[in-house]
Order: C-alpha cells, then sequence, then structure tokens
C-alpha cells in the first residue's frame, strides 16, 4: 500500500469506499453495544487463527476491514458497555 513514492494510486481509489464500508458497519455495531456481553462466549477459539503466521502476501485493506469486522462480532471485548466492569485502582497509600 505504501511504497518508496507514498501511498498507491489502488490505494487511494479504494480509500472512499473503505470509509463507507467502515461508516455503514459502525452504525450497525454501534446501537449494540449496550445490548452486547462484556466479551463473547468462546472468544478464545475464535482467535486461534491470529497466532497463526502472518503470509507473505497480503489481502488488501477491503478483506483485511472484513475480517476485523467478522472477528469485532465474534471476539472482541465490548468494554464500551454497562455489562463490563473495568479494574477500578485505587492509591497504594493511604
Amino acid at each position: 500500500m505504501i511504497n518508496q513514492t507514498g501511498i498507491s494510486s489502488e490505494f487511494r481509489s479504494e480509500i472512499a469506499p473503505l470509509i463507507k464500508q467502515l461508516q455503514t458497519a459502525l452504525a450497525d455495531i454501534i446501537p449494540g453495544t449496550d445490548m452486547r456481553p462484556a466479551l463473547m462466549r468462546n472468544a478464545d477459539t475464535e482467535l486461534l487463527s491470529l497466532k497463526e503466521p502472518l503470509p507473505q502476501q497480503g489481502c488488501g485493506a477491503r478483506q483485511t476491514i472484513e475480517k476485523l469486522l467478522t472477528y469485532n462480532a465474534v471476539a472482541s471485548a465490548n468494554t464500551g458497555g454497562p455489562k463490563c466492569f473495568h479494574f477500578i485502582l485505587g492509591g497504594s497509600t493511604p
């Protein structure tokens, strides 16, 4: 995507559709934040493929975004929702 002369023309032509793809996905995801669990069941199983070695060739921005959206749906931690109880740390001295 980025070469010695900068961002490739191929990637530049993909930017607008990629932004639209993300806008559409986020418009679907964000309203459901309050209903999603803090962590999906079997998230660890769903993430096993991330432990594989990276491929020699990339798959492109569109397919990468699709993979990340899939991981978000099945294995992401919902730290923004009301069902997530974050660690609350206090001072270590009185």
